[in-house]
């Protein structure tokens, strides 16, 4: 089974998202096509049904709030951010010059720093923090598993 997300699907759950002139329908669909990049829409193993739905609708929305901070969509100044990944800010200043510089805090993981730049992103994280508790194993045999 394939869990397919609608833009009206999509907007009833985030009404926040329901402004069809900041959201087009067109941004919406290319943005749900997006998030199926990342979670996949195959409603099979550890996520499922109801888990996977939700996971995939909080990504679209944490790719929708992006790219409203890099576009300076969102009344910030935030289309002054260059590249990378950002969740913190400080400034300094002196006689001389004005320097800005972007942390991405004590994340253990790029995935994790990038998703923390939105509640979305915090709500997804945690979401897939708690159904993975099992833990996540890359390479190796399946008897280490087993001790």
């Amino acid at each position: 089974m394939v869990i397919n997300i609608t833009t009206t699907e999509f907007r009833q759950d985030f009404l926040e998202f329901s402004d069809i002139t900041k959201y087009p329908e067109s941004v919406v669909n290319n943005y749900i096509k997006e998030g199926y990049l990342y979670i996949s829409n195959k409603n099979k193993g550890i996520l499922n049904s109801d888990a996977r739905k939700l996971c995939i609708e909080l990504m679209i929305a944490h790719l929708l709030v992006l790219r409203d901070r890099f576009s300076g969509k969102n009344g910030d100044n935030s289309s002054n951010f260059v590249g990378g990944i950002l969740s913190g800010e400080s400034s300094s200043i002196d006689k001389i010059s004005v320097s800005k510089s972007y942390s991405s805090g004590a994340n253990s993981s790029n995935f994790q720093s990038w998703l923390s730049q939105t509640s979305y992103g915090q709500r997804l994280l945690v979401l897939l923090s708690t159904r993975t508790s099992i833990g996540i194993y890359k390479g190796g045999s399946m008897h280490r598993l087993l001790k």
